[in-house]
């Protein structure tokens, strides 16, 4: 059992990546009820022009699937992966949380891993893929990610955008 579950959101701007962070709250959902975490952190802001946050949008999804609000805190201020991995460690340290498991599309793994190791190692924080998309919608999806992968895996956090 980990102290939390924490979903990656994603910029609220087609349908697609509407439906990869659907999965993400799917795979949240599967695993809060299974007993693995009491609390899920909802991490995304309000990223290119959204009405609303990426985390405020996970919620409503949650609480669809019987989520109580009492376990759900919103994490509103990342618009990036790194910014997700950081400030869901603030509030996890701010808690006295110690472990959590990351929810997020598997062709996003590699990436958060990545960050995690270049985060906060006083936390111990595991990766879990949710269900993908159909090939041909996720290539494109897997090539963006190993681009920003080669981009910044040498960059130190403290240069990242947030």
């Amino acid at each position: 059992m980990a102290d939390v579950i924490v979903v990656l959101g994603g910029a609220l701007i087609n349908s697609s990546i509407l439906k990869q962070v659907e999965q993400r709250v799917t795979k949240a959902f599967q695993l809060y009820r299974a007993g693995n975490a009491k609390y899920i952190i909802f991490s995304g802001g309000y990223t290119r022009g959204s009405a609303q946050s990426e985390a405020a949008y996970m919620q409503q999804v949650a609480m669809r699937y019987g989520v109580p609000k009492r376990s759900i805190i919103l994490e509103e201020n990342a618009k990036t992966t790194v910014g997700n991995i950081i400030y869901s460690q603030r509030i996890m340290k701010q808690r006295g949380w110690h472990t959590a498991i990351v929810i997020t599309s598997p062709h996003h793994v590699l990436r958060t891993k990545n960050i995690i190791a270049k985060a906060d190692k006083t936390l111990r924080m595991t990766v879990v893929a949710c269900e993908g998309l159909p090939l041909q919608q996720a290539i494109p999806e897997y090539l963006r990610n190993f681009y920003q992968h080669i981009k910044y895996w040498r960059q130190p956090l403290s240069r990242a955008r947030l």
